[in-house]
């Protein structure tokens, strides 16, 4: 059984008017939302734009310094049990 609200009917129009007073707020508050909504998307593609600008222009600095990629730096290797290879270079 749900509860009833019983008020006197003089309280009415002061409800009516907070229902009023408070549907306007929840549309201004969805008007900001929308304007904050559109200023993100703004903001992400510009986001990516700068991305693949930034990109762009290391290649072209690697290009004009003639460098290569990243260097593959490899594992070190003194720790690994030696191979039977390993131990016939050292031999030799």
């Amino acid at each position: 059984m749900s509860p009833t609200l019983s008020l006197p009917k003089t309280h009415l129009p002061f409800l009516v008017a907070e229902v009023e007073r408070l549907q306007t707020i929840v549309g201004k508050q969805r008007e900001q939302l929308e304007t904050q909504q559109q200023i993100i998307d703004t903001l992400e593609q510009r986001l990516t734009k700068q991305g693949e600008r930034i990109e762009q222009l290391e290649a072209e600095l690697r290009k004009l310094k003639k460098l290569k990629g990243k260097p593959k730096i490899r594992t070190s290797r003194l720790n690994d049990p030696k191979t039977e290879t390993a131990e016939e270079e050292e031999k030799k």
